[in-house]
Protein backbone atom coordinates (compact mmCIF):
# COMPACT_ATOMS: atom_id res chain seq x y z
CA UNK A 1 0.00 0.00 0.00
CA UNK A 2 1.30 3.51 -0.85
CA UNK A 3 2.53 5.83 1.89
CA UNK A 4 1.60 9.54 1.82
CA UNK A 5 4.09 12.09 3.16
CA UNK A 6 4.32 15.84 3.51
CA UNK A 7 7.53 17.74 2.67
CA UNK A 8 8.70 21.37 2.60
CA UNK A 9 9.75 23.36 -0.47
CA UNK A 10 10.68 27.00 -0.98
CA UNK A 11 7.17 27.52 -2.32
CA UNK A 12 5.63 25.92 0.79
CA UNK A 13 4.14 22.54 1.78
CA UNK A 14 3.78 19.76 -0.80
CA UNK A 15 2.70 16.15 -0.68
CA UNK A 16 4.19 12.96 -2.16
CA UNK A 17 3.46 9.25 -2.23
CA UNK A 18 5.72 6.23 -2.29
CA UNK A 19 4.55 2.93 -3.77
CA UNK A 20 5.83 -0.29 -5.31
CA UNK A 21 5.34 -1.36 -8.90
CA UNK A 22 4.50 -4.85 -10.11
CA UNK A 23 7.46 -7.24 -10.19
CA UNK A 24 10.13 -6.27 -12.68
CA UNK A 25 9.99 -8.68 -15.63
CA UNK A 26 13.76 -9.22 -15.64
CA UNK A 27 14.76 -8.99 -11.99
CA UNK A 28 11.61 -10.45 -10.44
CA UNK A 29 11.70 -7.67 -7.80
CA UNK A 30 9.25 -4.84 -7.15
CA UNK A 31 10.61 -1.33 -7.90
CA UNK A 32 9.91 1.52 -5.48
CA UNK A 33 8.44 4.67 -7.03
CA UNK A 34 8.07 8.18 -5.58
CA UNK A 35 5.75 10.83 -7.00
CA UNK A 36 5.98 14.40 -5.69
CA UNK A 37 4.42 17.83 -6.15
CA UNK A 38 0.84 17.37 -4.95
CA UNK A 39 -0.71 20.48 -3.37
CA UNK A 40 -2.99 18.61 -0.98
CA UNK A 41 -3.11 15.32 0.88
CA UNK A 42 -6.26 14.32 -1.00
CA UNK A 43 -4.55 14.81 -4.39
CA UNK A 44 -1.67 12.56 -3.32
CA UNK A 45 -4.09 9.85 -2.11
CA UNK A 46 -6.06 9.89 -5.40
CA UNK A 47 -2.86 9.76 -7.48
CA UNK A 48 -1.48 6.89 -5.39
CA UNK A 49 -4.71 4.93 -5.79
CA UNK A 50 -4.71 5.35 -9.57
CA UNK A 51 -1.03 4.36 -9.73
CA UNK A 52 -1.68 1.14 -7.79
CA UNK A 53 -4.66 0.21 -10.00
CA UNK A 54 -2.50 0.63 -13.10
CA UNK A 55 0.27 -1.41 -11.49
CA UNK A 56 -2.10 -4.27 -10.68
CA UNK A 57 -3.41 -4.22 -14.24
CA UNK A 58 0.11 -4.36 -15.64
CA UNK A 59 0.96 -7.21 -13.26
CA UNK A 60 -2.07 -9.23 -14.38
CA UNK A 61 -1.27 -8.56 -18.03
CA UNK A 62 2.35 -9.61 -17.54
CA UNK A 63 1.27 -12.82 -15.82
CA UNK A 64 -1.10 -13.62 -18.67
CA UNK A 65 1.64 -12.94 -21.21
CA UNK A 66 4.21 -15.13 -19.46
CA UNK A 67 2.15 -17.94 -17.93
CA UNK A 68 3.55 -21.34 -18.86
CA UNK A 69 1.63 -24.26 -20.35
CA UNK A 70 2.41 -26.32 -17.25
CA UNK A 71 0.85 -23.68 -14.98
CA UNK A 72 -2.36 -23.67 -17.00
CA UNK A 73 -2.36 -27.48 -17.15
CA UNK A 74 -2.16 -27.68 -13.33
CA UNK A 75 -4.99 -25.17 -13.04
CA UNK A 76 -7.13 -27.14 -15.52
CA UNK A 77 -6.25 -30.48 -13.92
CA UNK A 78 -7.29 -29.30 -10.44
CA UNK A 79 -10.81 -28.90 -11.85
CA UNK A 80 -10.91 -31.76 -14.37
CA UNK A 81 -9.70 -34.50 -12.01
CA UNK A 82 -12.81 -34.05 -9.89
CA UNK A 83 -14.98 -35.15 -12.83
CA UNK A 84 -13.32 -38.51 -13.59
CA UNK A 85 -12.58 -41.79 -11.82
CA UNK A 86 -9.21 -42.31 -10.06
CA UNK A 87 -8.29 -45.00 -12.61
CA UNK A 88 -8.88 -42.53 -15.45
CA UNK A 89 -6.93 -39.87 -13.55
CA UNK A 90 -3.87 -42.12 -13.56
CA UNK A 91 -4.13 -42.67 -17.31
CA UNK A 92 -4.28 -38.94 -18.05
CA UNK A 93 -1.54 -38.06 -15.56
CA UNK A 94 0.69 -40.57 -17.32
CA UNK A 95 -0.07 -39.11 -20.76
CA UNK A 96 0.82 -35.58 -19.67
CA UNK A 97 3.86 -36.59 -17.60
CA UNK A 98 5.42 -38.76 -20.31
CA UNK A 99 4.40 -37.07 -23.56
CA UNK A 100 2.98 -33.55 -23.18
CA UNK A 101 4.79 -31.72 -20.37
CA UNK A 102 8.33 -32.70 -21.48
CA UNK A 103 7.67 -30.82 -24.74
CA UNK A 104 5.15 -28.06 -23.98
CA UNK A 105 5.49 -27.68 -20.21
CA UNK A 106 7.99 -24.79 -20.15
CA UNK A 107 6.59 -22.95 -23.16
CA UNK A 108 4.62 -19.73 -22.68
CA UNK A 109 1.11 -20.85 -23.55
CA UNK A 110 0.38 -17.62 -25.39
CA UNK A 111 3.40 -18.25 -27.61
CA UNK A 112 2.27 -21.69 -28.79
CA UNK A 113 1.01 -21.42 -32.36
CA UNK A 114 -1.19 -23.60 -34.54
CA UNK A 115 1.98 -24.70 -36.33
CA UNK A 116 3.57 -25.72 -33.01
CA UNK A 117 0.46 -27.71 -32.08
CA UNK A 118 0.35 -29.56 -35.40
CA UNK A 119 4.08 -30.35 -35.29
CA UNK A 120 3.75 -31.66 -31.73
CA UNK A 121 1.04 -34.14 -32.76
CA UNK A 122 2.80 -35.08 -36.03
CA UNK A 123 6.01 -35.83 -34.10
CA UNK A 124 4.09 -38.07 -31.68
CA UNK A 125 2.71 -40.11 -34.59
CA UNK A 126 6.32 -40.85 -35.59
CA UNK A 127 6.95 -42.53 -32.22
CA UNK A 128 5.88 -45.99 -31.06
CA UNK A 129 2.58 -44.66 -29.71
CA UNK A 130 -0.53 -46.06 -31.34
CA UNK A 131 -2.70 -43.57 -33.19
CA UNK A 132 -5.57 -43.84 -30.70
CA UNK A 133 -3.23 -42.77 -27.88
CA UNK A 134 -2.05 -39.77 -29.90
CA UNK A 135 -5.68 -38.86 -30.57
CA UNK A 136 -6.34 -38.98 -26.84
CA UNK A 137 -3.32 -36.74 -26.15
CA UNK A 138 -4.60 -34.26 -28.73
CA UNK A 139 -8.08 -34.20 -27.15
CA UNK A 140 -6.82 -33.67 -23.60
CA UNK A 141 -4.26 -31.03 -24.62
CA UNK A 142 -7.02 -29.22 -26.52
CA UNK A 143 -9.03 -29.18 -23.28
CA UNK A 144 -6.15 -27.39 -21.53
CA UNK A 145 -6.18 -24.74 -24.26
CA UNK A 146 -9.95 -24.49 -24.06
CA UNK A 147 -9.55 -23.71 -20.35
CA UNK A 148 -6.82 -21.19 -21.17
CA UNK A 149 -9.17 -19.42 -23.61
CA UNK A 150 -11.93 -19.28 -20.99
CA UNK A 151 -9.49 -17.70 -18.53
CA UNK A 152 -8.30 -15.19 -21.18
CA UNK A 153 -4.74 -16.55 -21.11
CA UNK A 154 -4.94 -17.11 -24.87
CA UNK A 155 -7.17 -15.79 -27.63
CA UNK A 156 -8.00 -19.16 -29.20
CA UNK A 157 -7.59 -22.91 -28.86
CA UNK A 158 -4.69 -23.69 -31.22
CA UNK A 159 -5.31 -27.46 -30.90
CA UNK A 160 -8.92 -27.24 -32.07
CA UNK A 161 -8.22 -28.03 -35.73
CA UNK A 162 -5.07 -30.12 -35.35
CA UNK A 163 -5.11 -33.23 -37.53
CA UNK A 164 -3.88 -36.57 -36.20
CA UNK A 165 -2.13 -38.15 -39.22
CA UNK A 166 -2.28 -41.85 -39.91
CA UNK A 167 0.82 -43.94 -39.45
CA UNK A 168 2.64 -44.81 -42.66
CA UNK A 169 2.08 -48.55 -42.23
CA UNK A 170 -1.68 -47.97 -42.27
CA UNK A 171 -1.47 -47.39 -46.02
CA UNK A 172 0.52 -50.47 -47.00
CA UNK A 173 -0.46 -54.11 -47.19
CA UNK A 174 1.75 -56.18 -44.95
CA UNK A 175 2.19 -59.86 -45.67
CA UNK A 176 2.00 -61.70 -42.39
CA UNK A 177 0.23 -64.56 -40.70
CA UNK A 178 -3.47 -64.37 -40.06
CA UNK A 179 -4.53 -61.90 -37.39
CA UNK A 180 -4.02 -63.30 -33.89
CA UNK A 181 -7.32 -64.32 -32.40
CA UNK A 182 -8.36 -63.08 -28.98
CA UNK A 183 -10.32 -66.11 -27.78
CA UNK A 184 -9.94 -69.83 -27.17
CA UNK A 185 -12.06 -72.54 -28.68
CA UNK A 186 -14.09 -74.54 -26.18
CA UNK A 187 -11.71 -77.54 -26.17
CA UNK A 188 -8.75 -75.22 -25.56
CA UNK A 189 -10.56 -73.53 -22.68
CA UNK A 190 -11.32 -76.93 -21.17
CA UNK A 191 -7.63 -77.87 -21.39
CA UNK A 192 -6.53 -74.60 -19.76
CA UNK A 193 -8.98 -74.96 -16.88
CA UNK A 194 -7.89 -78.58 -16.42
CA UNK A 195 -4.27 -77.43 -16.03
CA UNK A 196 -5.26 -74.76 -13.52
CA UNK A 197 -7.20 -77.35 -11.51
CA UNK A 198 -4.36 -79.89 -11.52
CA UNK A 199 -1.20 -77.75 -11.22
CA UNK A 200 -2.24 -74.55 -9.44
CA UNK A 201 -3.71 -73.64 -6.02
CA UNK A 202 -7.46 -74.32 -5.89
CA UNK A 203 -8.20 -70.61 -5.37
CA UNK A 204 -6.45 -69.85 -8.67
CA UNK A 205 -8.49 -72.51 -10.44
CA UNK A 206 -11.69 -71.10 -8.93
CA UNK A 207 -10.83 -67.60 -10.14
CA UNK A 208 -10.12 -68.69 -13.72
CA UNK A 209 -13.16 -70.97 -13.79
CA UNK A 210 -15.26 -67.94 -12.86
CA UNK A 211 -13.58 -65.72 -15.47
CA UNK A 212 -14.33 -68.35 -18.10
CA UNK A 213 -17.93 -69.14 -17.15
CA UNK A 214 -19.07 -65.59 -16.25
CA UNK A 215 -17.21 -63.44 -18.78
CA UNK A 216 -16.19 -60.96 -16.06
CA UNK A 217 -13.79 -58.10 -16.36
CA UNK A 218 -10.74 -58.75 -14.17
CA UNK A 219 -11.55 -55.92 -11.75
CA UNK A 220 -15.13 -57.17 -11.43
CA UNK A 221 -14.00 -60.68 -10.51
CA UNK A 222 -11.51 -59.52 -7.88
CA UNK A 223 -14.10 -57.14 -6.36
CA UNK A 224 -16.57 -59.95 -5.68
CA UNK A 225 -17.49 -60.62 -2.08
CA UNK A 226 -18.90 -63.82 -0.64
CA UNK A 227 -22.28 -62.08 -0.27
CA UNK A 228 -22.40 -61.64 -4.06
CA UNK A 229 -22.75 -65.38 -4.61
CA UNK A 230 -26.34 -66.56 -4.77
CA UNK A 231 -26.45 -70.32 -4.25
CA UNK A 232 -30.25 -70.37 -4.45
CA UNK A 233 -30.42 -68.78 -7.89
CA UNK A 234 -27.08 -70.26 -9.06
CA UNK A 235 -25.29 -67.07 -10.06
CA UNK A 236 -23.40 -63.98 -8.99
CA UNK A 237 -24.25 -60.29 -8.57
CA UNK A 238 -21.84 -57.89 -10.25
CA UNK A 239 -22.04 -54.33 -8.94
CA UNK A 240 -18.51 -53.05 -8.32
CA UNK A 241 -14.91 -53.17 -9.53
CA UNK A 242 -11.61 -53.35 -7.63
CA UNK A 243 -9.06 -50.59 -7.98
CA UNK A 244 -5.77 -49.84 -6.25
CA UNK A 245 -4.87 -46.22 -5.52
CA UNK A 246 -1.60 -45.38 -3.74
CA UNK A 247 -1.17 -49.09 -2.94
CA UNK A 248 -4.54 -49.20 -1.17
CA UNK A 249 -7.50 -51.15 -2.51
CA UNK A 250 -10.82 -49.46 -3.05
CA UNK A 251 -14.13 -50.45 -4.58
CA UNK A 252 -15.54 -48.34 -7.37
CA UNK A 253 -18.81 -48.24 -9.25
CA UNK A 254 -18.70 -50.41 -12.39
CA UNK A 255 -17.88 -49.08 -15.83
CA UNK A 256 -21.49 -48.23 -16.71
CA UNK A 257 -24.97 -48.73 -15.21
CA UNK A 258 -25.34 -51.66 -17.61
CA UNK A 259 -22.38 -53.33 -15.88
CA UNK A 260 -24.57 -53.94 -12.82
CA UNK A 261 -26.02 -57.36 -13.57
CA UNK A 262 -26.78 -60.90 -12.42
CA UNK A 263 -24.90 -63.68 -14.21
CA UNK A 264 -26.28 -67.24 -14.05
CA UNK A 265 -23.71 -70.01 -13.57
CA UNK A 266 -23.67 -73.74 -14.20
CA UNK A 267 -23.85 -76.24 -11.36
CA UNK A 268 -20.20 -77.21 -11.84
CA UNK A 269 -18.95 -73.64 -11.33
CA UNK A 270 -21.21 -73.18 -8.31
CA UNK A 271 -19.70 -76.34 -6.80
CA UNK A 272 -16.20 -74.96 -7.41
CA UNK A 273 -17.13 -71.71 -5.67
CA UNK A 274 -18.69 -73.62 -2.77
CA UNK A 275 -15.48 -75.63 -2.28
CA UNK A 276 -13.34 -72.49 -2.63
CA UNK A 277 -15.40 -70.70 0.03
CA UNK A 278 -14.98 -73.66 2.36
CA UNK A 279 -11.19 -73.43 1.98
CA UNK A 280 -11.25 -69.66 2.59
CA UNK A 281 -13.33 -70.17 5.73
CA UNK A 282 -10.89 -72.86 6.97
CA UNK A 283 -8.02 -70.40 6.49
CA UNK A 284 -9.82 -67.69 8.48
CA UNK A 285 -10.70 -70.10 11.28
CA UNK A 286 -7.12 -71.38 11.50
CA UNK A 287 -5.79 -67.80 11.64
CA UNK A 288 -8.21 -66.94 14.44
CA UNK A 289 -7.22 -70.05 16.42
CA UNK A 290 -3.57 -69.04 16.12
CA UNK A 291 -4.35 -65.44 17.10
CA UNK A 292 -3.30 -64.16 13.69
CA UNK A 293 -5.14 -61.04 12.62
CA UNK A 294 -6.26 -61.04 9.02
CA UNK A 295 -8.03 -58.34 7.10
CA UNK A 296 -11.48 -59.75 6.51
CA UNK A 297 -13.73 -57.60 4.37
CA UNK A 298 -15.55 -60.56 2.89
CA UNK A 299 -13.72 -60.67 -0.46
CA UNK A 300 -14.12 -63.89 -2.41
CA UNK A 301 -10.52 -64.07 -3.60
CA UNK A 302 -7.92 -63.08 -1.00
CA UNK A 303 -4.21 -63.15 -0.22
CA UNK A 304 -2.74 -64.91 2.81
CA UNK A 305 -3.23 -61.76 4.93
CA UNK A 306 -6.90 -61.42 3.98
CA UNK A 307 -6.50 -58.53 1.54
CA UNK A 308 -8.00 -58.77 -1.98
CA UNK A 309 -5.73 -60.08 -4.72
CA UNK A 310 -3.52 -57.74 -6.72
CA UNK A 311 -4.92 -56.78 -10.12
CA UNK A 312 -1.80 -58.22 -11.77
CA UNK A 313 -2.19 -61.61 -10.07
CA UNK A 314 -4.39 -63.20 -12.80
CA UNK A 315 -1.93 -62.03 -15.48
CA UNK A 316 1.02 -63.48 -13.53
CA UNK A 317 -0.69 -66.86 -13.07
CA UNK A 318 -1.69 -67.07 -16.74
CA UNK A 319 1.92 -66.34 -17.75
CA UNK A 320 3.11 -69.18 -15.47
CA UNK A 321 0.73 -71.50 -17.32
CA UNK A 322 2.12 -70.38 -20.69
CA UNK A 323 5.70 -70.98 -19.55
CA UNK A 324 4.80 -74.52 -18.46
CA UNK A 325 2.75 -75.18 -21.61
CA UNK A 326 4.34 -73.19 -24.48
CA UNK A 327 2.20 -74.81 -27.18
CA UNK A 328 -1.04 -73.30 -25.87
CA UNK A 329 -2.37 -70.24 -27.76
CA UNK A 330 -1.09 -67.22 -25.81
CA UNK A 331 -4.09 -64.96 -25.33
CA UNK A 332 -4.34 -62.11 -22.81
CA UNK A 333 -6.42 -62.27 -19.65
CA UNK A 334 -9.25 -60.35 -21.34
CA UNK A 335 -9.43 -63.30 -23.71
CA UNK A 336 -11.54 -65.16 -21.14
CA UNK A 337 -14.23 -62.52 -21.62
CA UNK A 338 -13.97 -62.76 -25.42
CA UNK A 339 -14.06 -66.54 -25.17
CA UNK A 340 -17.26 -66.34 -23.12
CA UNK A 341 -18.78 -64.12 -25.81
CA UNK A 342 -17.55 -66.30 -28.68
CA UNK A 343 -19.08 -69.48 -27.22
CA UNK A 344 -22.38 -67.72 -26.52
CA UNK A 345 -22.52 -66.51 -30.14
CA UNK A 346 -21.55 -69.96 -31.44
CA UNK A 347 -24.37 -71.51 -29.39
CA UNK A 348 -26.84 -69.11 -30.99
CA UNK A 349 -27.72 -66.99 -27.96
CA UNK A 350 -29.59 -63.77 -28.74
CA UNK A 351 -27.30 -60.69 -29.13
CA UNK A 352 -29.38 -58.66 -26.64
CA UNK A 353 -28.99 -61.46 -24.07
CA UNK A 354 -25.22 -61.53 -24.65
CA UNK A 355 -25.12 -57.73 -24.29
CA UNK A 356 -26.84 -58.03 -20.93
CA UNK A 357 -24.51 -60.79 -19.70
CA UNK A 358 -21.39 -58.85 -20.73
CA UNK A 359 -22.70 -55.62 -19.20
CA UNK A 360 -22.33 -53.57 -22.38
CA UNK A 361 -24.06 -50.23 -22.53
CA UNK A 362 -24.47 -50.42 -26.30
CA UNK A 363 -25.51 -53.36 -28.46
CA UNK A 364 -23.00 -52.03 -31.00
CA UNK A 365 -20.13 -52.87 -28.64
CA UNK A 366 -21.43 -56.44 -28.43
CA UNK A 367 -21.81 -56.73 -32.20
CA UNK A 368 -18.33 -55.30 -32.77
CA UNK A 369 -16.95 -58.16 -30.65
CA UNK A 370 -19.05 -60.61 -32.66
CA UNK A 371 -17.68 -59.23 -35.93
CA UNK A 372 -14.09 -59.46 -34.67
CA UNK A 373 -14.62 -63.03 -33.45
CA UNK A 374 -16.39 -64.08 -36.65
CA UNK A 375 -13.42 -62.92 -38.74
CA UNK A 376 -11.09 -65.28 -36.81
CA UNK A 377 -13.51 -68.17 -36.18
CA UNK A 378 -12.84 -71.53 -37.83
CA UNK A 379 -15.65 -74.10 -37.52
CA UNK A 380 -13.16 -76.89 -38.19
CA UNK A 381 -11.24 -76.05 -35.01
CA UNK A 382 -14.26 -76.10 -32.71
CA UNK A 383 -14.47 -79.59 -31.20
CA UNK A 384 -17.11 -79.22 -28.50
CA UNK A 385 -19.98 -81.68 -28.74
CA UNK A 386 -22.63 -79.96 -26.61
CA UNK A 387 -23.56 -76.47 -25.48
CA UNK A 388 -21.51 -75.26 -22.53
CA UNK A 389 -23.99 -72.52 -21.66
CA UNK A 390 -27.16 -74.63 -22.03
CA UNK A 391 -28.45 -73.12 -18.76
CA UNK A 392 -28.57 -69.59 -20.22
Amino acid sequence: MASIQKYETKAGEKWLFKAYTAKNKKTGRKDRVTRRGFDTYEEAVIAASEFEKESVGRSSEMKSENILFKEVYLEWWDIHKKTIKPSTQEQYLSLFKNHVLPVLGKWRIKGITKQDAQKFITDLIATDLVRSTVQNIKIKTAQVFQHAAKMDYVDRNVFEHVVVPRKEEDFFAIEEAEEKRQFWYAHELTEILSIFEKDFPYSTYALFRLLAYAGLRKGEALALKTADIDFKKNGIKVNKTLYFYNHTHTLMKPKTKSSVRFIPLDVGTMDVLRKHLSKVNDMLVEAAENHIELENEGFLFIRNDGRPLRLTMPNDELNKLYVAHPKLPKIKIHGFRHTYASILFAEGKAPKRIQSLLGHKSIQTTMDIYTHIHESWDDNKEKKKEDIFHFI
